[in-house]
């Protein structure tokens, strides 16, 4: 028994990493939570089956500035992506009527303020 003990003790046991949730960061405003699930390979233009959006939709339902900016920065996120009703991430902020995301998703959507021309 005391051997079994030993060998118990002696094996490294690394704490299992748990799986993020960038939905659950978008609805937080958590960015270390945001960091963790993209290091895990998760990306922002994921959508949610039941309602199309994704994780910076669920943000600017929610006015967190601080995910939408930090989150803005990362390749994966869509400034353009529609929820299944065909709303944008601005549109949802211009509900809400928050015009300081209004202004974060207009200039990623035309950097330097440049529209695009037919």
């Amino acid at each position: 028994m005391e051997e079994m003990s030993e060998a118990l003790s002696d094996e490294k046991h690394e704490p299992e990493k748990r799986q993020a949730d960038i939905f659950l960061a978008a609805r937080n405003n958590d960015l270390q939570e945001l960091k963790l699930a993209l290091e895990q390979g998760q990306r922002l233009d994921i959508i949610i089956p039941e309602n199309g959006h994704t994780p910076l939709h669920t943000a600017a339902l929610w006015g967190h500035n601080d995910f939408i900016i930090a989150a803005l920065s990362h390749p994966t996120a869509n400034p353009w992506a529609r929820s299944r009703r065909g709303l944008l991430p601005y549109a949802i902020a211009a509900d809400r009527r928050d015009t300081h995301i209004m202004k974060l998703f207009f200039d990623a959507m035309y950097p330097e303020g440049r529209f695009p021309l037919p």
